[in-house]
């Protein structure tokens, strides 16, 4: 197995975090406002139509964060 992750980087040292549960929009360790998800396109429009809010990962450490969505904003209003 090797120590280079996807994005390229040797994690072989690399401390990862959890630090899900708290709606983010930029990571809390490394201040990187890459998040990857997975997401859902609409087959008409190719559209994001939905996207995963927990199990995003920081596409720069790898900590693992729970994903921000309008709500979540303090301006929001409901």
């Amino acid at each position: 197995m090797s120590d280079v992750s996807w994005n390229g980087k040797d994690n072989s040292k690399a401390l990862t975090v959890e630090l899900g549960g708290i709606p983010t929009s930029a990571c809390p360790m490394c201040g990187c406002v890459w998040l990857v998800t997975a997401v859902s396109l609409d087959h008409e429009t190719y559209e994001i139509s939905t996207y995963m809010l927990q199990n995003v990962k920081c596409f720069d450490c790898g900590t693992l964060v729970t994903l921000a969505c309008p709500p979540d904003h303090p301006d929001f209003d409901f």
